[in-house]
């Protein structure tokens, strides 16, 4: 995960870069919150070298992975989380339930699988409608991992390596109270 990019944005949409340090074991990045609100937390891995998966189906593919999270400061008033990234998906309490919405270039993404995955491990396979939402009852509280994926099948170059599929991944995480 060489060169991730982290960036927050605060309840405003103000974007600040987040300059990163790679451990032996994860990386590391601070901000410090200026004021009560929900503060997105997004990042971007984009230059990872274009490799050889054809032992999982995927042919010689350049790997694209987004990540999201969000930190809640104080006790602001509800905030609809608005898609950032080309591929995205953005989480809200609906009654008992998580709301999962997936955009792709800022458009609903119907038809997408979506793997939610509890804080004691578990998985269930949700697919998004044809509004790209898709709901989640969670089990307890802590933390929730959601992960989708969609293989583009346009061939290219990058980094003057030839290309056949893009792989784009998104991972959000979610704390349920």
């Amino acid at each position: 995960m060489a060169e991730i990019k982290i960036a927050v944005l605060d309840a405003s949409g103000k974007k600040t870069d987040i300059a990163m340090k790679q451990t032996d074991t994860h990386w590391e990045g601070t901000f410090t919150p200026q004021t009560e609100g929900v503060y997105q937390i997004i990042g971007l891995n984009e230059t990872r070298e274009v490799q050889d998966w054809t032992q999982h189906n995927l042919g010689i593919t350049r790997p694209v992975q987004y990540l999201r999270t969000a930190y809640t400061v104080g006790n602001p008033p509800k905030q609809t989380p608005v898609p950032q990234q080309f591929l995205d998906v953005v989480a809200s309490k609906l009654g008992n339930q998580v709301l999962l919405e997936v955009h792709k270039a800022q458009q609903p993404f119907s038809k997408i699988q979506l793997t939610v995955i509890n804080p004691e491990g578990w998985e269930k396979t949700k697919i998004t409608n044809e509004k790209g939402k898709a709901v989640f009852m969670p089990g307890g509280k802590g933390l929730y991992l959601v992960a989708l994926e969609w293989i583009d099948k346009t061939p290219g170059k990058f980094k003057d390596k030839n290309y056949e599929t893009i792989r784009y991944r998104c991972d959000m995480s979610i704390w349920v109270d």
